[in-house]
């Protein structure tokens, strides 16, 4: 069994830490951070940090990319994450978040649009999914490729995989109508693409659409999740962290891909089964809230929001 981490549009994400942000004023950065960026391979990074192996997988390309395969081979618990990206014409993008009394304020490049050739290649690469491999798909799409979104859904499925989905817009539909196993909205993507504040409507609407399961992040008042049709449940957390909130969403999918690969997707239409990994999900995600840049977690925070809900 390995869970994938699949990152169409990964970026290089540079950090920079002021004592305030002022719009339209000069300002001294006291922090720069750099690092190989985009959600998925933040998924990645969470589970190295808790020594679990995954394989990584999505496009880089020029002289970004270069840079991003550098660091990613000298990121800390880099031995827990097996890249497998495929190479393209295409610069890698930029992400930079401007971090200041702990709030951030994030500038997202869109990325390149791809080829029909480089998708080709992802498609072979993925080819490789066992069966009961979990393979989390996160992060948008570059202009002009999200309909690549559910063919990448089916060709997991087609091997056996159990394929969780982290996006937004359209593409959630879309995520939904080809199979997805679980796809993880917030409340306000949910909100967007139903017209309706009402979280339990929403989830209805993607099950009945076709995804085999929903987890709805609802930010400091935790998850609500159902798994094919099983038992609809709500998990809050202990405590609400202060911090980057950037890379809160990523954990929680790591914690679900971990829980997934651990029991089996089925197994989480018990209740039981479901809250265990909502609990791991919103303690995993107020850890990352502490820490300094996205994929990272402190895990002392971990151990203790955890062991708070035991």
């Amino acid at each position: 069994m390995m869970i994938w981490t699949v990152t169409v549009n990964p970026a290089l994400d540079i950090t920079y830490g002021v004592s305030e942000l002022r719009p339209g004023q000069v300002h001294r950065v006291h922090d720069v951070q750099v690092r190989p960026g985009g959600k998925g391979l933040n998924v990645s990074r969470v589970l190295a940090a808790l020594e679990v192996q995954t394989t990584a997988t999505g496009f880089i390309g020029g002289h970004a990319g270069d840079l991003f395969e550098q660091l990613l081979g000298e990121c800390k618990g880099h031995s827990f994450i097996h890249p497998a990206f495929v190479r393209t014409n295409h610069e890698t993008r930029r992400s930079v978040a401007i971090v200041a009394q702990n709030e951030a304020t994030v500038l997202n490049e869109a990325g390149a649009g791809l080829t029909e050739a480089d998708f080709a290649s992802l498609t072979r690469t993925l080819s490789a999914v066992g069966n009961s491999d979990v393979v989390a798909i996160s992060g948008s799409f570059p202009p002009g490729n999200s309909d690549y979104l559910p063919h990448i859904v089916k060709t997991v499925k087609q091997a056996g995989g159990t394929c969780i989905v982290d996006t937004s817009g359209p593409a959630l539909l879309e995520a939904a109508k080809a199979g997805a196993d679980i796809l993880k909205p917030n409340h306000e993507e949910l909100a967007d693409l139903t017209d309706s504040h009402d979280l339990q409507r929403g989830i209805d609407f993607l099950l009945g659409a076709g995804a085999g399961g929903v987890v709805c992040s609802r930010g400091e008042d935790g998850f609500v999740a159902q798994i094919n049709h099983g038992e609809r449940v709500r998990v809050a957390p202990p405590a609400v962290i202060a911090g980057n909130p950037t890379g809160a969403g990523d954990a929680s999918v790591a914690a679900l891909a971990r829980g997934a690969a651990r029991d089996g997707l089925a197994a989480a239409q018990d209740g039981t089964v479901l809250r265990k990994w909502l609990v791991d999900a919103a303690a995993l995600a107020g850890a990352a809230v502490a820490a300094p840049v996205a994929g990272e977690i402190v895990m002392d925070v971990y151990d203790r929001l955890l062991h708070a809900q035991a």
